[in-house]
């Protein structure tokens, strides 16, 4: 605002010091004054209604391509849990199925050697050197 009243204020003397472009300086001086009253009204546009708008072909294929993209990725994912959880419980399974059958292998042996029905044994190697085991009775 105040380098436009330097302006006019620049085109006034401009007008006094040399009467030949008067004219000139009275048109630049209302051509400026006609941009300085443009700029503070206000427009005159409607008011823009967002309650209902309307996106481009081109942004709702963007749109539609990303929402294609993540559904790809979530069922990819709910594929990779599904046999994840498949898998660990084949694998729950085989680790029940290979206790068992060490218990009832320790079982048949406590029969073979003899040991107490009603007694708990540990099992543990007879030495450091690791290569038998010893039924040892467990004292209560």
């Amino acid at each position: 605002m105040a380098v436009m009243k330097k302006l006019l204020d620049l085109l006034d003397e401009l007008k006094q010091e040399n009467p030949e472009l008067s004219n000139r300086a009275t048109l630049a001086a209302e051509t400026l004054k006609a941009g300085l009253e443009e700029e503070t009204q206000p427009d005159d546009e409607e008011e823009f209604d967002d309650s209902y708008i309307i996106i481009k072909d081109h942004d709702t294929e963007r749109i539609l391509e990303a929402e294609k993209s993540l559904d790809n990725l979530l069922y990819q994912f709910g594929l990779l849990v599904r046999n994840q959880e498949v898998r660990r419980n084949n694998a729950l399974e085989k680790i029940e199925e290979t206790r068992e059958s060490k218990e009832s292998i320790l079982n048949s042996y406590k029969e073979q050697y003899k040991c107490d029905p009603e007694a708990k044994y540990e099992v543990k190697f007879q030495d450091d050197s690791k290569i038998n085991l010893v039924f040892v009775k467990k004292q209560d």
